[in-house]
């Protein structure tokens, strides 16, 4: 599932989608257990990222989605990041956060990666750790992203 930036975080994410995904569905409830919903806030403005689950404390995520992050929020276990815990998600507060050393705001594309730390994440039927296999993915492999940033 991938949305661009969403302006106006009260409306339906299909509607932001501008026309800019090609063949892309919705996932269904609970389809990928390993994305997560980083939801960051720089001053007064929030924004949403994607990331993925790599360790019971751990969410790998974009650089640019923790550059400049004053708080952050990662929410997974559900595709209703408005309102996980009535889904069956969890929301956790990240308390700490790192893009690459070597990632630049000002040089796009570039070591564009980062990590969010967080504490209290249950894994479960809906929450699950990534892959972490070294074997070299097959052809036709399906990937997941969830981002709502272009």
């Amino acid at each position: 599932m991938l949305y661009p930036q969403m302006y106006n975080l009260h409306a339906d994410p299909k509607e932001h989608t501008f026309g800019r995904i090609v063949g892309g569905d919705l996932a269904a409830e609970h389809e990928f257990p390993i994305i997560a919903a980083v939801n960051f806030q720089i001053g007064f403005a929030g924004y949403f990222c994607g990331g993925t689950i790599v360790a019971v404390d751990t969410i790998m995520t974009a650089a640019h989605c923790v550059s400049r992050a004053d708080s952050i929020t990662v929410i997974v276990g559900t595709n209703h990041w408005r309102s996980p815990q009535t889904t069956g998600g969890q929301s956790l507060a990240a308390y700490n956060w790192q893009p690459h050393p070597q990632y630049s705001d000002s040089i796009i594309g570039y070591y564009d990666i980062g990590y969010i730390k967080i504490r209290g994440l249950q894994l479960n039927a809906n929450v699950a750790l990534a892959d972490r296999s070294t074997a070299e993915p097959a052809a036709e492999t399906r990937v997941s992203c969830y981002s709502l940033n272009t």
